[in-house]
């Protein structure tokens, strides 16, 4: 009965069978490393964006004091801050005249001078290559993700014809038809195929997840972006 269970197709496959389930194992164990790390970054990106949205509705239209925030040093790991910190620098940048030393984008009247069309074309290409940038750093990972849940199916599969092939092999060389000589190949082709599938549903499942997630992500930072250029060019500009 020992041989009709899951341990002795694993341990009685040949070289190659075993080679299909190493690349398995690892592939699963580097998607899941992946995984875990994608879903800490979004939580935190996801609370800290909260917080620091609840900051700039109460007072963060005031750049100057809002960059002295003792939050940023938390902030730091956060989509939004960070976008917010680069507009406002550049907006700072653009705004301050020599002899002036703070820029609030409340108050037009500490400005020493005003922001133009063309002005405002720059903060908005800005913050469109911020966003990407943003995107792309969360995407990071993703692709081994793809990878692994493609390649996982596929590498069942060869298992599955290597097993067959197997079966058949032996059975001409036996001459025998019998369960004995027919169940390793068998056994090794449908082990491959689980692992491959194993291996492969939870990648897919979660690259679907975070690709929505990512997506999500890219709305709120566009939306955001809008409302704080909208706010500075209602105040700031000629």
């Amino acid at each position: 009965m020992e041989h009709h269970n899951i341990l002795y197709a694993f341990t009685h496959i040949d070289l190659m069978g075993q080679f299909i389930l190493v690349i398995c194992v690892i592939g699963s164990t580097l998607s899941w490393a992946v995984v875990l790390t994608k879903y800490r970054l979004f939580k935190k990106n996801r609370q800290m964006n909260r917080v620091f949205r609840q900051h700039y509705d109460e007072k963060g239209q005031d750049v100057n004091q809002f960059l002295k925030n003792a939050m940023w040093k938390h902030w730091q790991d956060a989509a939004l801050p960070r976008i917010y910190q680069k507009i406002a620098r550049e907006a700072q940048l653009l705004l301050t005249e020599p002899g002036v030393d703070a820029v609030s984008v409340r108050s037009s009247t500490a400005l020493g001078s005003k922001l133009t069309v063309l002005d405002i074309e720059t903060l908005e290409k800005m913050a469109e290559r911020e966003i990407s940038s943003e995107v792309v750093y969360m995407q990071t990972g993703l692709n081994f993700l793809a990878m692994t849940s493609s390649t996982g199916p596929l590498l069942g599969l060869l298992g599955t014809v290597w097993g067959i092939m197997k079966t058949f092999v032996d059975m001409s060389q036996k001459g025998s038809a019998s369960i004995m000589t027919v169940a390793p190949g068998v056994s090794e082709a449908l082990v491959t195929t689980i692992v491959g599938l194993v291996v492969a549903i939870p990648a897919q499942i979660f690259l679907n997840s975070f690709s929505f997630r990512i997506h999500n992500f890219g709305i709120e930072m566009q939306n955001f972006v809008s409302e704080f250029i909208s706010d500075i060019e209602r105040v700031c500009s000629l």
